[in-house]
């Protein structure tokens, strides 16, 4: 789980097209060297789903101190590929797997109160922890909605989403790069090599079609 913390240093106007870097003060991210979430953010966004007790400490401590809360990406929104082992009822066939079954010298879990965290049974997506002012879904989310979203909540108003998620495909019944992003992911995920698709170098060859309900082809993504 990644924290991206903004805190308003000017009040956005209505239709600003400004550049967001001038419009914030960044106060807390994995390129700042500051240990503490600080008191009186603005607006902090959240990346990743919560998988161990360190995130679950983390998510509620953001939560306190933030005006309004934004899940950033799938994994926030919904678990997505890291909610997969969900489906083995605990985090226990997976240490296994990893330090116990494949183990050539010294196995064992690794286990350190206050250095190693401990995983949870489930992994949750954001909301089911705290309260969430926004969803940013996208695999990666794309970059014209995050700046209008954050334009909105830095001017201290609830972003409205609605006609601007399709879930897939526009309005014009055309498909967007997302799915084959999501659909790279569930296929990378169950691949060692390949691990998540956001994060390996390379693209996988693939296309998505989108079809109607006689078969006819509407529209096609790959790469």
């Amino acid at each position: 789980m990644q924290l991206l913390g903004l805190l308003r240093r000017i009040q956005c106007g209505e239709g600003s097209e400004a550049d967001l870097a001038g419009e914030v003060d960044l106060v807390y991210s994995p390129f700042s060297d500051v240990k503490v979430f600080p008191e009186g953010v603005d607006v902090a966004l959240v990346e990743g789903a919560c998988a161990n007790e360190d995130h679950l400490v983390a998510a509620r401590v953001i939560r306190a101190r933030s005006l309004f809360l934004i899940a950033f990406g799938d994994c926030a929104v919904t678990g997505n590929v890291t909610a997969i082992r969900n489906a083995l009822g605990s985090a226990l066939p997976v240490l296994d797997r990893a330090y116990l079954d494949d183990a050539d010298l010294q196995p064992g879990i690794p286990g350190e109160p206050g250095i190693v965290p401990r995983f949870l049974d489930q992994v949750l997506p954001l909301h089911q922890l705290v309260a969430v002012d926004a969803w940013l879904p996208g695999c990666p989310t794309h970059a014209d909605l995050i700046h209008a979203v954050l334009l909105e909540a830095l001017a201290g108003r609830t972003p409205d989403l609605r006609g601007r998620l399709h879930h897939g495909r526009t309005m014009s019944r055309r498909l967007l790069i997302d799915p084959v992003n999501r659909v790279e992911a569930g296929i990378r995920a169950h691949d060692p090599c390949l691990s998540c698709s956001t994060h390996a170098a390379g693209r996988m060859p693939m296309t998505v079609e989108l079809r109607g309900p006689a078969g006819e082809l509407l529209d096609s993504a790959g790469r």
